[in-house]
C-alpha cells in the first residue's frame, strides 16, 4: 500500500507518492479518499493549507517579550530564526486543515515562550552576541504543511487496546509524520521556497530545534551515527543551513520545544 499526496504548492509538484504501510490507517477527512490499496489526500498541501512562519518576540537585555506587549522595542538590529519542522494539531484552528493558525502554539508555543531565555543562558557565546540589542524572533517551519497528517488519516484503534497496542499506535503515526516530512524535504522546491523565506529575514542568528527521527534515539545514534546523519531530520536541517546560511551563527538545540519543560533538555550548541 501507498500514501498519495497531492501538492499544488509551491507551482505544481503533483502527487508525491510515499511507500508505507496503510492497512491500519483509516481516513477521517473528505480529503483523504482510499483508492484500492492506497490512501490518496487532495486539498490538504496547497497555499492555503500553509501555516505562515511569525514574527513573534522581541528580545532585549536578554529578556524576551511578545511583539505585540513592546511596541517602543518595533526596531530591532539582529533577527534570530528558530526553526522546527511542521505544523501538528495545535497549529490550526480545530484541528481543521484549511484553517491555518500559525506556528508553535499548544504546549510547543508555551514553551518557547516560557523557556527560550534559559535555552539562551545555557550558551554562553550567545548571550554574548545578543548583548543590548533587540533581537527579533521569528518561528518558522521547513515543511509548512501538516506532515503528520493528524486532521486526515489515524492509526485504527482497537476496542479495549492494551498499553502495547497504544504505544504501537503512536509510533505508526509517528513514522506516517516522519515519512511524509522526509519525502516532501526531497523535493528541491520545497527546500527553495524554505531557502528564499530565510534569506527575506536575513538572520543573524539561527537555532535549529527540529527533532531527531522517531528511532535516532541516543542509544541508537551512538551505533548508527553515519545513518542518523544522513536521514535524521535534524541533521539534514543542520546541513541545509551549514551550506546555504554561512554568515550566520548557526546553533543546535538538544530538544524540540516541546520538551523545554524538561530542565535537562533545555541546551544549546553553536554549530562549528
Amino acid at each position: 500500500m501507498a500514501l498519495k499526496i497531492d501538492v499544488t504548492w509551491p507551482s505544481d509538484l503533483g502527487q508525491v507518492c510515499i511507500p508505507i504501510n496503510c492497512e491500519d490507517v483509516e481516513t477521517i477527512s473528505r480529503k483523504a479518499t482510499k483508492c484500492g490499496d492506497s490512501i490518496l489526500i487532495k486539498g490538504a498541501f496547497g497555499e492555503s493549507n500553509r501555516v505562515c512562519d511569525d514574527d513573534r518576540y522581541r528580545i532585549h537585555r536578554l529578556s524576551i517579550s511578545p511583539l505585540e506587549c513592546c511596541t517602543r522595542l518595533e526596531t530591532y538590529t539582529k533577527t534570530m530564526v528558530i526553526v522546527l519542522e511542521s505544523p501538528h494539531k495545535d497549529e490550526y484552528f480545530s484541528n481543521f486543515i484549511d484553517r491555518p493558525i500559525a506556528p508553535a502554539l499548544g504546549k510547543t508555543g508555551h514553551n518557547i515562550q516560557d523557556h527560550l531565555m534559559d535555552v539562551i543562558h545555557s550558551c554562553p557565546e550567545l548571550c554574548w552576541r545578543l548583548g543590548r540589542e533587540v533581537t527579533r524572533v521569528i518561528i518558522a517551519n521547513p515543511i509548512q504543511y501538516q506532515a503528520s497528517l493528524a486532521a486526515l488519516i489515524r492509526t485504527r484503534r482497537k476496542d479495549m487496546e492494551s498499553k502495547k497496542e497504544s504505544n504501537r499506535r503512536k509510533k505508526q503515526d509517528e513514522a506516517i509524520r516522519d515519512a511524509v516530512w522526509k519525502e516532501l524535504w526531497c523535493r528541491r522546491k520545497i527546500r527553495d521556497e524554505f531557502n528564499e523565506r530565510l534569506d527575506r529575514y536575513g538572520p543573524d542568528f539561527i537555532i535549529n530545534a527540529c527533532t531527531h527521527d522517531l528511532k535516532c534515539t541516543s542509544e541508537y545514534r551512538g551505533r548508527h551515527s553515519g545513518e542518523c546523519r544522513m536521514h535524521c531530520r535534524k541533521q539534514r536541517i543542520r546541513c541545509f543551513l551549514r551550506r546555504k546560511f554561512t554568515c550566520a551563527r548557526i546553533y543546535v538545540a538538544e530538544a524540540h520545544p516541546v520538551n523545554w519543560h524538561n530542565k535537562k533538555r533545555r541546551g544549546l550548541d553553536l554549530v562549528r
